[in-house]
């Protein structure tokens, strides 16, 4: 309609690669509650993975861990701290992990060449899976322009009272306690590749 006015804010893709080249698509707050998209049980196919934006409990069933370069694990913890310290003094919430597993060596073959802009950009932003060679986890804070206010917060009272649970994790949460749930969780996925996975 005539005299309206629209505020558009374009945010850069930080996957940057065609879905074709993308394994996996995870996006996490570090909350439990109503965080999770494949419910059936049993083995799952990959193509059914690749399908959906997969999130907090996926993670958990499907991918368990961020298995880095030792050298790239302490620097990109430390990002993620100050990203979302920042974002608490903001008082934003609801920002997400996204991380893109991305099979760069198929695009290289196909492609011919592999032209990485994040890379040379942001060292942070693409990082090889130390387990999977050829495999980078592309990675990036999203969706931070949430703040916390009256409706957010009457939000987490509602989801409480309906499941009778006033402990309950939703991942709507006052800023503070929103970031310090977010790097914990970011600390206990990502694993040095000289670290043994099955002691952490």
């Amino acid at each position: 309609k005539s005299g309206q006015i629209f505020n558009l804010i374009i945010m850069k893709n930080i996957c940057g690669f065609p879905p074709r080249y993308i394994t996996r698509t995870f996006d996490m707050k570090g909350s439990k509650y109503s965080r999770q998209v494949i419910k059936t049980k049993g083995r799952v196919e990959e193509h059914i993975l690749k399908q959906h934006v997969l999130k907090d409990l996926d993670f958990e069933r499907f991918e368990k861990k961020l298995y880095l370069k030792e050298a790239k694990k302490n620097p990109l913890l430390r990002q993620i701290e100050v990203d979302s310290l920042f974002l608490r003094k903001m008082k934003l919430i609801d920002y997400s992990l996204m991380i893109f597993l991305v099979n760069k060596d198929q695009y290289k073959r196909e492609q011919g060449s592999l032209h990485d802009e994040f890379i040379t950009k942001n060292p942070l932003a693409s990082l090889e899976n130390s387990r999977d060679p050829g495999f980078y986890y592309n990675v990036g804070i999203v969706d931070y322009l949430q703040p916390y206010n009256l409706e957010k917060a009457f939000e987490k009272i509602m989801k409480k009272i309906k499941k009778l649970n006033l402990k309950l994790d939703t991942s709507s949460q006052e800023p503070i306690f929103y970031s310090e749930r977010f790097i914990e969780f970011v600390q206990k996925i990502v694993v040095g590749e000289d670290t043994d996975a099955d002691d952490v």
